[in-house]
């Protein structure tokens, strides 16, 4: 910046020169001058002394100003070089950056679905203890039940086994008491009013309530009714009857069988006195 009017001094030229590091072109143009002008003046105004140090200071600023240039151009290709690769670098790590952020997003992102997976997993077992619970009352319900289902398979076994010797042995009893009643015979009167035997064989020649057998005795021919006694009943169906009857006791009396006579008419008492089928009094 050029400044006029300004006066050069000794103390300013050396002050400036050996202490500010100006050469003589920076003052010349500061003070509005050429070089070749400011340096008259200066020779004019500094002493023969000092003024060679200010021409030797003048050089080195020179050199120093030179050698700075000649750097700055010898390596500033490298320079370049550097800034390149910086921004490579910078490019990079940028890229990197945005690869880094992704990935924080995709852990923020995974470590929410691992929270709920964790939340989903702790229900899950949750579910599965009470379901495990259920399952072992159940398998000792159904432990119990079986316990009590093979108990009662066992016993009803045993009681089919036992029903089975029961059964058997009624045959048995069914069978000799068929065999006792078959020797104990009773002859049942048509129109007998009194109770049955509950036990013995009980036959008659009529159909009739309760245990009764009916035998069939046309084959019968020795023995028949009178007229006179036939004429004594009622009707021709009770003389019928009591016909029948009397063949029956006839039949037994002659095979010689034990037996016993259940009637309570005295009229047939009476023709079977008469044919001595019964002892008299009876």
């Amino acid at each position: 910046m050029i400044q006029k009017n300004l006066r050069v001094t000794a103390q300013t030229v050396i002050a400036q020169m050996l202490e500010g590091h100006k050469t003589f072109s920076d003052l010349a143009e500061k003070y509005g001058m050429t070089e070749a002008e400011f340096k008259t003046v200066a020779a004019r105004v500094v002493n023969d002394r000092d003024y060679p140090r200010l021409v030797k200071a003048d050089a080195r600023y020179r050199a120093i100003r030179e050698g700075m240039t000649k750097r700055k151009k010898i390596s500033s290709k490298p320079i370049e070089n550097h800034v390149a690769e910086n921004l490579d670098t910078i490019a990079e790590r940028d890229a990197l950056e945005e690869k880094l952020k992704r990935v924080d997003k995709e852990v923020e992102e995974r470590i929410k679905n691992q929270q709920k997976k964790e939340e989903n997993l702790e229900n899950a077992e949750s579910k599965l203890k009470q379901a495990k619970e259920v399952l072992e009352k159940a398998s000792y319900t159904v432990t119990t039940a079986e316990k009590e289902c093979k108990q009662l398979r066992d016993e009803e076994v045993e009681i089919v086994s036992y029903l089975k010797s029961l059964i058997v042995e009624r045959e048995t009893l069914t069978e000799q008491i068929q065999k006792l009643d078959e020797r104990v015979i009773f002859l049942v009167a048509p129109g007998y009013h009194g109770e049955l035997p509950e036990y013995g064989t009980k036959i008659s020649v009529v159909p009739m309530e309760g245990e009764v057998k009916t035998e069939d005795v046309s084959d019968i021919t020795l023995v028949d009714m009178t007229l006179q006694d036939a004429f004594e009943f009622e009707t021709i169906d009770q003389a019928k009857e009591a016909n029948q009857y009397l063949k029956l006791v006839t039949k037994y009396f002659l095979n010689d069988k034990e037996y016993k006579l259940l009637v309570d008419n005295e009229l047939m008492l009476k023709i079977l006195r008469k044919q001595q089928l019964v002892e008299n009094g009876t």
